[in-house]
């Protein structure tokens, strides 16, 4: 099955970018929405895709192996967040409860990483 997707996903890149050169030949795609398009996509490949690959291994090559898992861990969190304070999405009864345990369950492991081993 992946490689069924991964092969649905390149015939579809394939097809929009034969769709954006068509659009542009016969003129129903102006030059400068190109150009926005390959800033937005330089911008996704560069700093959402590539930056943050490389930021996740310089933090997690000077963190502890438990810390990095627990921010890992948190990250739906981290999203639900931003998603509400940037784009003001909501969550519902199920997304609460998920992070509800995702939260309980990333304080149990921060307890007992704290607590002395005897």
């Amino acid at each position: 099955p992946i490689i069924g997707t991964l092969q649905n996903s390149g015939a579809n890149t394939m097809e929009y970018a034969e769709s954006l050169i068509a659009g542009v030949n016969d003129g129903t795609i102006a030059p400068d929405q190109c150009f926005k398009l390959a800033l937005a996509t330089s911008w996704i490949g560069l700093v959402t895709i590539a930056y943050t690959i490389y930021a996740q291994s310089f933090g997690q090559a000077r963190i502890e192996p438990a810390t990095a898992n627990l921010i890992y861990t948190a990250q739906p969190i981290f999203t639900a967040v931003f998603a509400y304070l940037v784009l003001g999405e909501s969550l519902g009864t199920s997304g609460y409860i998920g992070g509800a345990l995702i939260g309980a369950a990333v304080l149990l492991v921060a307890q007992s990483d704290m607590t002395p081993q005897k």
